[in-house]
């Protein structure tokens, strides 16, 4: 073990997994950041400083000045501990005097132009529910000023990402190690305008969804390089090799959409690019995008589920008529031994009143009052969703999806032919075919898509937690329904 491996050891020895995640420390492996640094080896003659954004114990700034010796480093460090880990290994090194160690929070120490930078690193992933109002604030005056409203969904990679873009001149350059889900996910479009202005070169180098980068934090990572000077002229992206090795010289070019390029899915554009195929519909020969056989819609929210979802003992007071079988736990999916959900005795049953209730009798009306006071002693008329109803006890239940699918696990998604007729919350997706189906293609088209399944349709955040969009469903691609391949399935 050498030195920094030990002092990182004695660290995550005395600090607890949950304070390291609610700080967003995670170790980058030495193989990775000397991977990162051979990208920059070409243009590190031009380097006046480079600053490392949350240095942590500092293995990209030892390793930057190691490489590149006429640089200055600027590592910025909140952690006080890993601040002063990283000047105890840069004196035993004899880099104190290049390295310039600030225990401060890179979001506000100073910047000063000095000459061409390299912001290099691995920036804190700290989701944001854990982000203060002070650091909300600091990234709403942020957009302010470049006339973005970043969103508050943004964990804090994002905004240590947009505090480098604000700063970077023509020919700085970036290159970052961040989680991938703001490729493709709507909190990202305001930071995908910002490079597209900004960064003459985009270089994205996608790990593996199987590859963990991070011990213990299950999120898919990918590596971002940009080089600054002018609006983008070059998109390209390639794999992480199994030897960590990210090869420029097999670097597939990404084509963006014309218009709305921001909002676009990078991440699935960039892996059409590397399978060599096009995004557009129709063109891979006998593959279908799922969203060509079927609208995909997310389940219903009841907006108070405690009082929706019938117990024995509400149901006495509701019609049977007003209570329908539902999915309402995502586990009945998942723990289906086959394909079909046959079996509707077992799902709960959620109460759908009319909006008018005057077309109920007298009797019915009568008892669904009585409920409708315990509803009322719940909370269920006051919340958000219920006070957006036209009458506030009405649900809305969407008619019964042919296919049911889960989209928020960490697995891939489960598939299965709604058998039973049930109706979802919006716990699961219902697929609903915009032609006529038979029975065993359905069930072919689930067969396949459960022997198929893939993380690689959703996005992956922190904790290896992956959810799947209506979108990101309807561009699952499946064999045509009347291939040889389908018809196999079964």
């Amino acid at each position: 073990m050498n030195r920094i491996d030990e002092l990182e050891s004695q660290f995550t020895a005395v600090r607890t997994i949950e304070s390291r995640r609610c700080a967003g420390i995670t170790f980058t492996p030495q193989s990775i950041v000397d991977r990162m640094l051979d990208l920059s080896e070409p243009h590190g003659s031009r380097y006046v400083e480079i600053v490392d954004a949350g240095s942590g114990a500092g293995r990209f700034s030892l390793s930057a000045a190691a490489r590149f010796p006429a640089a200055k480093v600027i590592a910025v460090e909140q952690d006080i501990q890993l601040a002063s880990t990283l000047r105890t290994l840069a004196r035993e090194q004899g880099l104190s005097r290049q390295i310039e160690v600030r225990n401060e929070d890179f979001l506000d120490t100073a910047l000063p132009y000095s000459g061409q930078r390299l912001f290099l690193g691995n920036p804190p992933y700290v989701r944001h529910h854990s982000l203060s109002r002070r650091q909300k604030a600091w990234l709403e005056k942020r957009g302010a000023v470049v006339g973005r409203r970043f969103s508050g969904l943004s964990g804090l990679h994002v905004y240590f990402l947009v505090r480098a873009l604000l700063e970077a001149r023509e020919g700085d350059r970036l290159l970052m190690i961040l989680p991938s889900e703001w490729l493709e996910a709507r909190y990202g479009g305001p930071i995908k305008s910002l490079i597209l202005q900004r960064a003459r070169q985009i270089q994205l180098f996608l790990f593996p969804a199987e590859c963990e980068v991070f011990a213990g934090t299950m999120t898919t990572s990918v590596v971002l390089s940009l080089e600054f000077g002018g609006s983008t002229e070059e998109f390209s992206v390639a794999l992480v090799g199994e030897d960590q090795r990210m090869c420029t010289e097999e670097m597939h070019r990404v084509s963006l959409p014309s218009s709305e390029a921001a909002d676009a899915n990078w991440l699935r554009l960039s892996q059409d690019a590397i399978a060599g195929r096009s995004s557009s519909a129709g063109v891979a020969g006998s593959t279908i995008e799922l969203g060509e056989l079927f609208d995909i819609h997310r389940g219903q929210v009841t907006g108070k589920n405690v009082a929706w979802i019938a117990t024995p003992e509400t149901a006495r007071l509701i019609p049977q008529r007003f209570m329908f079988p539902c999915i309402t736990d995502a586990k009945e999916i998942f723990d289906l031994a086959g394909d079909i959900l046959v079996n509707a005795r077992r799902l709960r049953r959620v109460i759908d009143l009319p909006a008018d209730l005057l077309s109920t009798s007298v009797l019915e009306r009568r008892a669904i009052h009585r409920y409708l006071t315990i509803a009322r002693g719940m909370g269920a008329d006051a919340g958000y969703i219920a006070s957006h109803r036209e009458s506030w006890w009405r649900v809305g239940l969407g008619d019964v999806p042919s296919i049911v699918m889960t989209y928020m696990g960490r697995r891939p998604p489960k598939f299965a032919v709604n058998g039973c007729y049930a109706r979802l919350l919006n716990i699961a997706h219902g697929l609903y075919p915009r032609l006529k189906l038979p029975r065993a293609h359905l069930l072919r088209i689930v067969q396949w898509l459960n022997a198929n399944g893939s993380i690689r349709a959703g996005r992956t955040y922190a904790g290896g937690l992956v959810k799947v969009e209506p979108g990101d469903a309807r561009r699952i691609r499946i064999p045509h329904p009347s291939s040889e391949e389908l018809r196999m399935a079964a």
